[in-house]
């Protein structure tokens, strides 16, 4: 008898997150405010009983918006928030 074992198995898996925010002020007065803003992320890879590997990227249209926006003794300050970012992610199992 011949016994045969799966060594890979590949899963595919693609993930899309569109995420919303509306918009806010930054000052109790309601005078600065931070527009809406929509973001776009995706993951691509496969999986294994092994390994993982994905490919991925963050505010894939890399949407300039602020995370933090407040009125500072008649300035504005803002913090920006990330552009666009991507990368190549690896898991392995042992």
């Amino acid at each position: 008898m011949i016994s045969r074992k799966n060594i890979i198995t590949l899963n595919k898996h693609a993930c899309e997150m569109i995420s919303g925010v509306g918009a806010f002020y930054g000052d109790q007065a309601n005078t600065v405010k931070e527009d809406a803003y929509v973001l776009v992320n995706l993951k691509l890879g496969y999986e294994t009983e092994k390994f993982d590997i994905y490919v991925w990227g963050r505010n894939l249209f890399d949407k300039e918006y602020h995370t933090i926006k407040y009125d500072w003794d008649g300035m504005e300050l803002v913090q920006d928030a990330e552009p666009f970012c991507a990368g190549l992610s690896v898991a392995w199992r042992f």
